[in-house]
Order: C-alpha cells, then sequence, then structure tokens
C-alpha cells in the first residue's frame, strides 16, 4: 500500500544544490519529481534554505562554514582550490592560505566562494604606504 497525505519534496540540482521544491498530496509530487534525484523533506527541516542548506545522503542538511583565520593581511584554513571575489572580480585560489596585497590602500571584502560550503566573506585593510 502506497503512503499517502501531504509531502514536500526537494530536488537536487547538482551537486547537492537544492532546486525545484514541490509540496502537495504525495501521488502529486511523485507525479512532478518524476524520476529526478529528491530527497523527502522531514518535519524538523523548518524553512529550506538553498543559501545554508544541501542534501548530502538523501536529507536535507546545513552547509558546512569555512573555518577561515584572518590576521592582518593573511588568510588561513582556505579550502583550496576554491574562487574568491574582490570588489567583482572573481580569482582562483589554489592555495589554502594567502596574505593579500594591494598596492591600493583601504578596506577590501573578499568573498570565499566553494560548493559545497557557505560563502564567507573577510575584510582585509591595506594600509597606506610609508614610502
Amino acid at each position: 500500500m502506497t503512503e499517502t497525505g501531504r509531502v514536500t519534496m526537494v530536488c537536487d540540482a547538482d551537486e547537492g544544490r537544492i532546486g525545484d521544491i514541490f509540496s502537495g498530496f504525495r501521488e502529486d509530487v511523485l507525479r512532478d519529481v518524476d524520476g529526478r534525484l529528491a530527497a523527502e523533506v522531514k518535519d524538523n527541516v523548518g524553512e529550506i534554505n538553498p543559501e545554508d542548506q544541501y542534501i548530502s545522503g538523501g536529507e536535507i542538511v546545513p552547509r558546512p562554514r569555512m573555518a577561515l583565520t584572518v590576521q592582518g593581511p593573511h588568510i588561513g584554513n582556505i579550502p583550496a582550490p576554491c574562487a574568491c571575489k574582490i570588489n567583482g572580480f572573481a580569482y582562483g585560489i589554489d592555495d589554502a592560505e594567502i596574505d593579500f596585497e594591494s598596492p591600493v590602500a583601504g578596506i577590501y571584502k573578499l568573498e570565499f566562494e566553494k560548493w559545497p560550503y557557505q560563502t564567507e566573506v573577510v575584510t582585509v585593510e591595506i594600509a597606506p604606504c610609508s614610502d
């Protein structure tokens, strides 16, 4: 006998990314999902947020946070390789730590991205040269 009642399912768009969300009677949802990789939402999950959650092992779980460390211009514990946006421009990071440099003094926001980690933003201040 097939289980009936209301259900919510989340489709795995790619690499565990949360894609389409279907909610309704089980028979209708299963038809809408139509063979796509999906996870049934448990009652205790709460609100589904692709920024904070992903699908792993058939469950909706929190996306891990990076353990970045920042000391002045030095940034460590980078989950390399990853992408880093600086002033809107993306750069590839291949090392687990970097020393950020810029010829222009100022405050820089560095946005680190790597799936399935949550995007992390750190601020680095570059002092004016004393030459």
